[in-house]
């Protein structure tokens, strides 16, 4: 079970890596509505991942 634990970490840290990268990129572009989409999917990956520590 700890194997799979650390292989859903790893899932949601890579996922949160790359959504920040791309909000990066909404940023320099301006693109509000691709930064509102992205905070929320940060937001929530990250409640997840919490969780996931919290266990």
């Amino acid at each position: 079970m700890k194997h799979i634990k650390e292989a859903v970490r790893a899932m949601i840290k890579g996922k949160l890596q790359a959504y920040r990268v791309f909000l990066k990129e909404a940023y320099e572009h301006g693109d509000a509505n691709k930064i509102a989409q992205l905070e929320q999917l940060i937001s929530e990956w990250q409640k997840e991942l919490d969780k996931l520590d919290n266990q």
